[in-house]
């Protein structure tokens, strides 16, 4: 961690003192400006491009359910999952109107659990497998979980 800050504070100090060499004239004065600017702004540029990188890694676009995406991109259904299970499309839905939505189950029989596959995504550097978890009481809807398995 250290090596990368003291990259960073070469050029850090670098373009402070370009940028104040326009504005302060007194050379002690730009040194010590120059010298306090690099020791503030470098942990904040470096905690800045840690988020960026983290969250570029990280990145999982969401998107609202369309039922025709739903069908055709079977491996990016991960990214509709949050739609489905917080605007409660399926809750108190028999299982005939769940077939009808979302298809047949990936995994489940007659019971009263579904598992649908929802394809790989959002592990960041790892494997991330996505599955929607239907729980039904008296043929109906009761429960829509996501399950994140993390290899």
């Amino acid at each position: 961690m250290y090596f990368y800050l003291i990259i960073l504070t070469i050029p850090t100090f670098l373009f402070l003192n370009w940028v104040f060499k326009k504005y302060i004239k007194n050379q002690k004065h730009r040194k010590l400006s120059t010298i306090i600017g690099t020791i503030i702004l470098t942990p904040i540029l470096f905690y800045g491009i840690i988020y960026i990188f983290l969250s570029y890694i990280f990145y999982e676009p969401q998107y609202k359910f369309d039922k025709e995406k739903w069908f055709s991109e079977r491996n990016k259904r991960f990214e509709m999952r949050n739609d489905i299970i917080n605007s409660e499309i399926l809750i108190e839905k028999s299982k005939n109107q769940v077939l009808n939505l979302i298809g047949e189950p990936t995994k489940g029989d007659t019971s009263d659990v579904w598992s649908y596959r929802l394809g790989m995504g959002g592990g960041g550097v790892l494997f991330q497998f996505n599955e929607l978890v239907v729980t039904f009481k008296n043929d109906t809807v009761r429960t829509v979980e996501k399950l994140e398995i993390i290899e």
